[in-house]
């Protein structure tokens, strides 16, 4: 359970899950506890996301009355900081920004995974060592690889190394709420991408909500956030294109 009045200051991290066009979990939650900051960005892998977390523990100095919530993201992704801001285009598989010989000389899933793996480690002896209230969530589960269609590549000699801290990670989106398929729960929001419509996968706030009191058994929100959730899912599920709108923005946070 998730007690909100126990904290004076929220800090969340993640990708599009966390940051996007619509309220996510962390605007919800944001709403229960005054002081709140939102590192997340859309297309961040969990590198981007680590860097985050030290950049904001550098300038806030986080502490045993905060809360941390990270919603980690799929391995597969490239973040490099280019001409003084992030680029974090998401999947590497499905992206445009690094072309295709790129991606089959440098991609490794593997590579990937250990990578990532190692950097969620980090974050977390941080947090255990500054005793904060925390918990890492997850759009997918990290060791879900066949999806960019690279069979056979071992992963249980990282997996075993890393037990316990796949052991920290709530069950994800894709799995919790989805039934590991996107497009299980209807209707979708609409987009439009190169005059074609498709369903966005993205969860609606009402989702989220969901998400939050299911992994978190016991936890409340108040009324007006409901009412709040439930105002925005249907706005964004009766626009014909969602791609048109940015209905929420959160406050500049400082960030490099």
């Amino acid at each position: 359970m998730l007690d909100f009045k126990k904290y004076k200051r929220f800090f969340a991290f993640g990708c599009s899950f966390t940051e996007y066009k619509w309220p996510t979990w962390a605007d919800l939650i944001a709403r229960e506890i005054p002081e709140s900051y939102n590192y997340g960005l859309g297309g961040a892998g969990n590198v981007f996301m680590h860097h985050r977390f030290i950049e904001a523990h550098t300038r806030h100095r986080i502490n045993s009355d905060d809360l941390v919530i990270v919603t980690w993201t799929n391995c597969a992704r490239e973040d490099r900081y280019v001409d003084n801001r992030w680029i974090c285009p998401g999947n590497i598989y499905t992206q445009t920004t690094y072309d295709v010989n790129w991606i089959k000389k440098y991609s490794d899933i593997r590579g990937y995974f250990i990578r990532d793996l190692a950097v969620i480690t980090s974050t977390k002896l941080i947090l255990d060592g500054l005793g904060v209230d925390y918990h890492f969530h997850s759009m997918v589960p990290l060791t879900n690889i066949d999806q960019y269609a690279h069979h056979n590549v071992r992963i249980d000699d990282v997996e075993k190394l890393y037990a316990q801290t796949l052991k920290a990670i709530k069950p994800s989106y894709f799995e919790a709420l989805f039934n590991f398929d996107w497009l299980s729960r209807q209707p979708r929001p609409r987009a439009y991408n190169n005059g074609r419509q498709y369903p966005d996968p993205h969860p609606t706030p009402t989702e989220h909500l969901e998400y939050i009191q299911k992994i978190h058994p016991g936890t409340e929100f108040s009324a007006s956030t409901v009412q709040y959730a439930q105002d925005f899912t249907t706005k964004v599920i009766t626009d014909d294109n969602v791609n048109n709108n940015r209905y929420i923005v959160w406050p500049n946070v400082p960030r490099l």
